[in-house]
């Protein structure tokens, strides 16, 4: 993980396929290292062997945890909801953005920062769209929750009010 935080992308794909072998026979572990390569090659534009590995994990998480209802299982719908929105493909990312934070309200408290995160992303896709209005309800949102729960500097907080501000000027200009 170190390895692709610093964009070391072809050392951190080395040390996560030995991951892989290390860890075959247990499929918990083996759906994590799948969902940092997703994330890897996600960040690498590499879409499809993005959305394979994140799929492996997922299939392996439904399969292997007692109950579908699992943060993990949301963080991967959050993973699949970049790779869409970074692909371009606004209503795929709006419905793994959307399962993500079913998920989230079901498994977390309501105003748990996770869950703005989702509702942040949630307004990038209809931004992305051109439905600024709906953008600028779950932007509030995310804000509302962020500024209830964070620190009043936390970059989070800047980011979504920015993210309001650009929402806003976007509309004017509509």
């Amino acid at each position: 993980v170190y390895h692709q935080l610093q964009k070391e992308y072809s050392t951190a794909l080395i040390f996560f396929e030995k991951a892989l072998e290390a860890v075959k026979n247990h499929p918990l572990d083996t759906a994590m290292i799948h969902s940092y390569l997703g994330l890897l090659h996600c960040d690498r534009r590499q879409w499809l062997l993005s959305l394979r590995h994140y799929e492996q994990a997922l299939d392996l998480y439904k399969r292997h945890l007692s109950t579908g209802n699992h943060p993990t299982i949301a963080l991967i719908h959050d993973g699949l909801g970049t790779l869409y929105l970074n692909k371009g493909e606004y209503r795929a990312a709006q419905r793994e953005f959307e399962r993500c934070l079913e998920l989230q309200l079901c498994l977390l408290p309501s105003k748990h920062p996770d869950i703005a995160g989702t509702y942040n992303n949630l307004g990038g896709v209809f931004n992305e769209m051109g439905h600024y209005e709906e953008a600028l309800l779950y932007h509030y949102e995310a804000l509302a929750i962020a500024t209830a729960t964070l620190p009043v500097d936390h970059f989070d907080i800047k980011l979504y009010e920015h993210n309001i501000t650009e929402t806003k000027r976007k509309l004017s200009y509509n």
